[in-house]
């Protein structure tokens, strides 16, 4: 099974934190506190917007997280800027020849690139390469909230 990475927007400080563990039963987020090598520093949950890794990288091999800001150029040069989101959405998808019906709508939780208003799945091309290795980390929902502004 692999690790889930998760970071932590500590909304006290205005700080983005790596979590290093999460207590349930207390409520409570830990990471370790740069200035103070290797001294844990713990936060009640209701204090911090916790992230988790979406397990993909940008182009630059940067790991990509929930709330993250991504720019993509499409092949006219046009820039888009997405929120990363792990959100559930519907959908309408084409059902297989031996099913009743031509479609049928579905609920997905999946990873979303939100813009403009749209919850949009990373596509793949011909060659199978997402979307998502031709994005590059830009900010996060929570630093850099401006920037989907910037290119609405």
């Amino acid at each position: 099974m692999k690790k889930m990475n998760l970071r932590a927007w500590d909304k006290r400080v205005q700080a983005m934190r790596r979590v290093t563990r999460i207590d349930f039963l207390d409520g409570l987020v830990y990471w370790v506190n740069k200035l103070r090598i290797l001294r844990e520093v713990k936060e009640n949950v209701e204090n911090v917007e916790l992230m988790q890794s979406i397990n993909q990288q940008d182009k630059n091999g940067r790991e990509l997280f929930a709330d993250d800001l991504v720019k993509l150029i499409l092949p006219d040069g046009e820039v888009r800027i997405f929120r990363i989101r792990i959100k559930t959405v519907d959908r309408e998808v084409r059902n297989h020849q031996e099913f009743v019906g031509e479609y049928s709508k579905v609920r997905i939780t999946a990873v979303v690139f939100e813009w403009q208003g749209f919850d949009l799945f990373p596509c793949v091309d011909e060659n199978g390469v997402s979307d998502v290795s031709n994005m590059e980390w830009v900010g996060t929902f929570w630093e850099n909230p401006e920037l989907l502004e910037v290119f609405r």
